[in-house]
């Protein structure tokens, strides 16, 4: 599954349960849905303006996180949470609090946060603006937009073989495919 390599910070754990936010298109309606008392983990650049106190801070690729901590800092929000990535790239362009080792690297920066939540000991772990589908992004605003052109095979492989091997039901999605597989 998922096991530290390294750390120089211990991770926060305040709730059983935790949102893990994404930036899909439909992100503020699911975080909105969302109602109970959590942590927040926030995925890639959606961290930077997140308003509400996050916990966690999770990328595969460390350089996005490194390039957007001053923008979070700069408005204000709070600045006591743990940043993860993995090994072997994940390290490059930044330094997390926590690196980690997959047995089965790939899947995307939000099955990475999901199987961090799990290894943390979370109970539930509820996606929000994580479809997975190619709709889009919420930063994204143009009529011209194109869809991303997500290698969402290679990428549904690993969610899939995740659910199976790892998620036991703890797991749920509020839109895309994820909702679909997650059900």
């Amino acid at each position: 599954m998922i096991s530290l390599k390294n750390n120089k910070k211990t991770a926060t754990r305040n709730h059983n349960n935790i949102l893990v936010v994404g930036s899909g298109p439909e992100v503020r309606h699911e975080i909105a849905l969302y109602k109970k008392e959590c942590d927040i983990m926030a995925i890639n650049d959606i961290g930077a303006y997140f308003y509400d106190p996050i916990q966690h801070w999770v990328s595969m690729h460390m350089q996005y996180i490194e390039t957007l901590k001053p923008v979070r800092k700069w408005k204000g929000y709070n600045q006591d949470y743990t940043t993860h990535t993995v090994e072997p790239f994940g390290q490059l362009g930044g330094d997390a609090d926590m690196i980690w080792k997959m047995d089965r690297l790939g899947g995307s920066s939000s099955l990475l946060g999901v199987l961090i939540a799990l290894a943390l000991g979370y109970t539930e772990v509820v996606l929000a603006g994580i479809p997975m589908d190619n709709s889009g992004h919420a930063f994204m605003v143009s009529r011209d937009y194109l869809p991303l052109g997500l290698n969402t095979e290679g990428i549904r492989q690993n969610w899939e073989y995740a659910k199976e091997h790892y998620f036991e039901g703890r797991v749920h999605s509020l839109s895309g495919w994820t909702a679909k597989l997650l059900k």
